[in-house]
């Protein structure tokens, strides 16, 4: 089936069934295509080996946005629905290309592509794909468009599949659902403000997300993942040099062995979660006034995530619940916070902080728990824990003996933590060290150029001090 319409409120219906039907041909002259607005296409497949626009689509990098070839919309206010019903076990149909691009003089609204894609529902599997979808909007503040998948039915040895999908404009949404396993998520790429990307993969094993990014400010992106060892490789958002900011990610797990293969594969840590060099599956915010939830639920183990933000005021908030699991943590700028909780047992977390007025709290219930925290490793030399600067006296002598420099915190044990805000006007020097059970360590600074070390061997030590005003010097060790 190949047409063209243009105008507005057209209407292409197609229903095709049994096997090797195609709509849109496998070149560009014979293609369906709308131009116009409020138009409608309505496709619908049974059966197996069924296509959507074969064999043109464009071969494109994440970030990139080149039409792609194979069924079009131009306009605004117009639908695409997609519906593929493979009627055999391990049947798979494909959708090569689609592209709709908004229509400026008409003000350039919204459009939509709703994708369903199922398997036979009975104990076979679905091996569906899809190429390319891409929605251009070159008009400011007036997109919104949709993009709807759901593909269920992946099975043994096969799984439902994205390429890509590519939006340009304010206010896109892109939700995917994959059930079942082995589905994978070639790229997402978002760019523009206010954007949402929803990804959510079954409850199996094998499912792969390799690449989403989100250029722009205000944008979220929710990534779920239900399954056993599952791979998500980079979770990407950009607002650096936009004036209103504010990327959100939220990652969640329910699962054994996700963030890599579970066998030692791509980025593997090791704990201490290789201290922060932040590899593994990780989540990149670069910009200002971002937010990280991470989350690891039903007594997951292994499950290994990496994060970094660059830019000021960011924050991540992480919880994982189960055994064995590591994160990796770096934050650049000023005024970023970090809250991660771990409960069970060989679980590892690493952070690492450049900047002023960075806050981490770290808590971990269980046993064979380890910590890692640095501070202040790339700073001016007036901020706080800075590189340069050194412990003077006394507080010097017991670093030294330790290998504490300023901003290094130092764990290793069981059920040890340190709780740590630092305050003031710059020049002040905090580090701790502590092995053994049970160990607490408070504290609080605030003022110019106080020094602080604090050591704590054995089990069940708490040590909690203060320190207001400038020059002061502490030492405490037991």
């Amino acid at each position: 089936v190949y047409i063209g319409q243009t105008g507005v409120t057209n209407t292409t219906s197609v229903t095709q069934t049994g096997t090797a039907n195609q709509v849109g041909a496998d070149e560009t002259s014979l293609l369906l295509n709308q131009i116009g607005n409020f138009n409608t296409v309505d496709i619908t497949q049974t059966g197996w080996s069924n296509a959507v626009a074969t064999v043109l689509r464009v071969t494109i990098a994440a970030g990139h946005f080149v039409p792609a070839n194979g069924l079009s919309q131009i306009g605004a206010y117009n639908l695409l629905k997609l519906n593929q019903l493979n009627s055999v076990a391990t049947g798979s149909n494909a959708i090569e290309a689609i592209y709709q691009e908004a229509d400026p003089a008409f003000g350039a609204r919204s459009n939509s592509i709703d994708v369903t894609q199922t398997g036979d529902g009975g104990t076979g599997g679905a091996d569906h794909f899809i190429g390319q979808l891409v929605q251009i909007n070159s008009t400011a503040g007036l997109a919104a468009n949709a993009i709807a998948v759901t593909q269920s039915g992946g099975g043994s040895g096969i799984g439902n599949s994205i390429q890509a999908i590519n939006q340009v404009g304010d206010g896109n949404s892109a939700d995917v659902d994959q059930s079942a396993y082995l589905n994978a998520i070639g790229s997402l790429a978002q760019t523009g403000s206010g954007n949402g990307a929803v990804l959510s993969q079954g409850t199996n094993s094998g499912n792969v997300i390799l690449d989403v990014m989100q250029q722009g400010d205000l944008n979220q992106a929710n990534i779920s993942e239900a399954g056993t060892n599952t791979y998500v490789e980079t979770v990407t958002q950009n607002n650096a040099g936009v004036a209103i900011s504010g990327n959100t990610v939220k990652i969640t797990l329910a699962g054994d062995d996700n963030g890599g293969d579970g066998l030692g594969g791509p980025g593997s840590f090791v704990s201490l979660a290789k201290d922060a060099g932040v590899f593994q599956a990780t989540a990149l915010q670069f910009g200002d006034d971002n937010s990280l939830s991470y989350t690891v639920s039903a007594a997951s183990n292994r499950n290994l995530y990496g994060f970094m933000q660059d830019g000021d005021g960011n924050g991540i908030i992480g919880n994982a619940d189960g055994n064995d699991n590591e994160a990796a943590v770096r934050q650049v700028g000023d005024d970023n916070n970090v809250s991660f909780s771990q409960k069970g047992n060989a679980n590892a977390v690493a952070v690492t902080m450049s900047g002023e007025r960075n806050r981490a709290l770290i808590d971990q219930t269980g046993e064979e728990n380890v910590v890692s925290l640095s501070f202040g490793d790339s700073l001016p030399s007036s901020d706080n824990n800075a590189n340069g600067l050194a412990f003077t006296g006394p507080v010097a002598l017991m670093a030294n003996a330790y290998g504490l420099t300023p901003g290094h915190f130092h764990q290793s044990g069981t059920l040890n933590s340190v709780t740590l805000t630092v305050t003031g006007s710059g020049g002040n020097m905090t580090a701790t060290w502590q092995e053994g059970a049970g160990n607490v360590i408070q504290g609080s600074v605030s003022g110019s150029a106080n020094q602080a070390a604090v050591i704590q061997g054995g089990d069940d030590n708490l040590a909690a001090f203060s320190q207001t005003g400038t020059g002061n010097r502490l030492v405490i060790s037991q």
